[in-house]
């Protein structure tokens, strides 16, 4: 004959509250990884829209690299 089957409460955490983040961490990150190029890190360009075009091509190739390494 059949028993009753207790339902055994989830362990752990309940998966509803999002996961904490530090923000000021991954910027820190980005800016490092920007820092890499040698003229940004240094800021060795002698206009600022020099220095923004450089920095709007290296986070546009840290984009699309990390783009193609989640597709796979």
């Amino acid at each position: 004959m059949l028993q009753k089957v207790r339902v055994r409460p989830p362990v752990g955490r309940p998966r509803t509250r999002p996961t904490g983040h530090n923000a000021d961490l991954y910027k820190e990150r980005n800016i490092n990884r920007l820092k890499d190029w040698r003229g940004i890190a240094t800021r060795f360009d002698k206009k600022p829209e020099g220095y923004f075009a450089c920095l709007h091509l290296r986070a546009s190739m840290i984009w699309i690299n990390d783009l193609l390494k989640a597709t796979g």
